[in-house]
C-alpha cells in the first residue's frame, strides 16, 4: 500500500487550498520558514521582526508617531523645496506621489530629490499602481544608485473573506526576487478601494499583516480622519505584529487622539497651504503633537531640528579661545529671515493647545529671543535678572552651576509680584549648557505660583540636569541637543550657495 510522504501531503494540501499554480507551489513553504524565523525572534526580543525593523529604520518610532508628509509632485524644484520644509520641521521622511503627471515625469524627480537629500527617508506612491506593477521601476532605480526607501500602494490586494491570497502571494514572491529592499506600505480598508465592512476591519488587518511591512489605512475620503473604532479594531487584528499607518485626515489638532493607536502618520492636507505646498508651521505643530502620551499625562517634548537648518548654519564659531563659548548664535539675529525662521521654529509647539500667558527671558541673551517670541505670540515679556539690578521688591534665589561645584553661588532675581497665580510662563534662554540657570529660573516661577508652559533655547546640551528638565517640562530647541562635534558639519554649510544667498538676504 502506498503511504504518502510528508512532502506529498503538503503538496496535496496546498493544491486544494488554492495554490495549484505551479509558480506558487514553493510559496507556502517559504512563508512557513519566515514564520518560524519570526517566532524565534519573538522569543528573543519579545516582539515581531517587522516592528524591530521599523524601529531600526525610524529611530524615534519607539517614543512618538513617525511623521511622513506627502508631497504631490509638480517638478523637481517644487519637490525639493517641500522636502526641505519637512526636513527643517524634523519630520522622519517624505512621500513623493504623482497626482498630476505620469510615471515618466516622477522618476527624474525621485532622482533629483534623492541627490539633494542623500540621507533622507524617501518613499514613493505610483498613483493607482499596486506594488507588483511598481517593482520593475523600483528595482531599476535601486540598481542605478537611487535608493527608494518605501513604496505605498493604496490597494494592498488582500481579501479578508478568502483563505487564498494568491495576488498578495504573487506580489510577495515578485518582491523577493526583484532586488528592491524598501518597506512596503499596503492599503487596507483604504479610501476609493474595495469597500471593507466595518465589522471586518480587524480581520482585514490580520490578513494583511502577513503580506506587508506596514498596514496602512485611511478615512472614508481625502482629508477625512480615520474612525478611531476602526483603528482600534485594526490594531487588535494586527496584535503587535506590524506597524499601523494612517494616510488621511491627520492634523496637528487631532494627532494626539491617535497616540498609542498608530505608528505612522502620512499627511498632506492637514499640513499644507495648498495641494502642492507644505506649511512649515503646521509641520512643526504636527511634530510637537506626535509624542506618545498616556491618558491624563502631558508628554515632554524636545523638538530636534536637523543640523542642516539654514538659520543654524549661520552660527559663528569661536575665534577667541577657550574662555569663550564655542559658537555664537547671535549671528543669526543679524539676518531678518534667519531670526524669523528661528522664532517660528521655537514657538510652533506652543501654538496648538498649549496656552502661554507670558514669555520670560533669562539675563541676558534670553532677552533677545524672548522679546522676539513674545511679540510674535502677542503676549508680554518678563525678565529674570542677575543680582542687584531690579529697583523693586524681588524674589531671589542662589544656585551653583551643577558641573562647577567649586565656584561661588550665582544669584537670580525676579520682580515680586510678577504675574497672577496659575499664569502659564514660557522660559527662554539663548543656550542651555549646564541647566543650572534654567532650573533656578523654574524655581522662581513656581515660587510665585506660576506654571511652566515650556522651556525654549537655540540649543539644550545633554546632561543629567537638562534631561531632568525635559522629563518634567515641554523643552523645545531649534538645534536639539548638540555639542562641539557639530562644528565640522556646521561650518561648511556657511559656504553653500543656498546659505550664502540666505545670509545676503538682509544686506549685511
Amino acid at each position: 500500500m502506498f503511504l504518502p510522504s510528508l512532502p506529498h501531503l503538503l503538496l496535496f494540501f496546498f493544491v486544494f487550498e488554492g495554490y495549484g499554480d505551479h509558480r506558487d507551489l514553493h510559496y507556502p513553504l517559504r512563508r512557513q520558514r519566515q514564520m518560524c524565523i519570526r517566532d524565534s525572534i519573538n522569543a528573543e526580543y519579545g516582539t515581531e521582526l517587522s516592528m524591530v525593523h521599523f524601529w531600526e529604520v525610524f529611530e524615534h518610532a519607539r517614543s512618538r508617531i513617525v511623521v511622513l508628509p506627502v508631497i504631490h509632485t509638480l517638478s523637481a524644484e517644487q519637490a525639493i523645496r517641500n522636502a526641505q520644509l519637512a526636513a527643517d520641521a524634523g519630520c522622519d521622511g517624505v512621500w513623493l506621489i504623482n497626482h498630476d503627471h505620469g510615471l515618466e515625469m516622477l522618476v527624474p524627480i525621485i532622482r533629483r530629490v534623492r541627490t539633494a537629500f542623500p540621507d533622507m527617508w524617501i518613499g514613493v506612491n505610483f498613483l493607482a499602481v499596486p506594488l507588483r506593477g511598481g517593482l520593475p521601476t523600483l528595482a531599476a532605480l535601486e540598481r542605478s544608485g537611487t535608493r527608494v526607501d518605501g513604496y505605498w500602494a493604496d490597494d494592498g490586494q488582500i481579501d479578508e473573506h478568502s483563505q487564498d491570497q494568491a495576488v498578495a502571494a504573487w506580489t510577495d514572491e515578485a518582491r523577493g526576487s526583484s532586488g528592491w529592499s524598501g518597506l512596503y506600505f499596503g492599503g487596507v480598508c483604504f479610501k476609493k478601494q474595495r469597500v471593507v465592512h466595518a465589522r471586518d476591519a480587524g480581520i482585514a488587518a490580520r490578513v494583511a499583516s502577513q503580506w506587508m511591512d506596514v498596514v496602512t489605512t485611511s478615512g472614508v475620503a481625502t482629508g477625512h480622519a480615520a474612525d478611531l473604532d476602526k483603528i482600534d479594531d485594526m490594531r487588535a487584528g494586527i496584535n503587535g505584529t506590524r506597524p499601523l499607518a494612517v494616510a488621511s485626515g491627520i492634523t496637528p489638532q487631532n494627532l494626539s487622539s491617535y497616540s498609542g493607536k498608530i505608528d505612522c502618520a502620512m499627511v498632506a492636507t492637514g499640513v499644507a497651504t495648498s495641494f502642492h505646498e507644505l506649511d512649515k508651521g503646521k509641520l512643526m505643530a504636527l511634530m510637537a503633537a506626535a509624542v506618545r502620551t498616556t491618558p491624563g499625562t502631558v508628554a515632554p517634548v524636545i523638538a530636534r531640528q536637523p543640523r542642516s537648518s539654514r538659520h543654524l548654519a549661520l552660527m559663528a564659531p569661536n575665534s577667541r579661545g577657550d574662555n569663550f563659548a564655542w559658537v555664537d548664535p547671535s549671528r543669526m539675529y543679524m539676518n531678518a529671515d534667519a531670526l524669523a525662521d528661528l522664532v517660528a521654529d521655537l514657538i510652533a509647539p506652543f501654538q496648538i493647545n498649549n496656552k502661554v500667558d507670558l514669555v520670560c527671558g533669562l539675563d541676558a541673551a534670553g532677552y533677545v529671543l524672548g522679546a522676539a517670541m513674545a511679540l510674535k505670540m502677542g503676549v508680554g515679556l518678563l525678565t529674570i535678572r542677575k543680582a542687584n539690578k531690579l529697583p523693586v521688591d524681588v524674589d531671589r534665589i542662589e544656585y551653583r552651576p551643577p558641573v562647577y561645584h567649586d565656584t561661588k553661588a550665582d544669584v537670580l532675581e525676579m520682580r515680586r509680584p510678577a504675574f497672577k497665580r496659575g499664569a502659564r510662563i514660557l522660559l527662554v534662554d539663548q543656550w542651555i549648557e549646564t541647566g543650572g540657570t534654567m532650573l533656578a529660573s523654574v524655581q522662581l516661577i513656581e515660587r510665585q505660583g506660576g506654571k511652566v508652559a515650556g522651556i525654549c533655547a537655540v540649543n539644550i546640551e545633554d546632561n543629567a540636569v537638562t534631561r531632568g528638565l525635559s522629563d518634567q517640562y515641554c523643552c523645545v530647541s531649534a538645534a536639539g541637543k548638540i555639542g562641539k562635534e557639530i562644528l565640522p558639519r556646521l561650518l561648511p554649510l556657511n559656504k553653500t550657495p543656498e546659505v550664502v544667498q540666505y545670509m545676503n538676504s538682509s544686506k549685511l
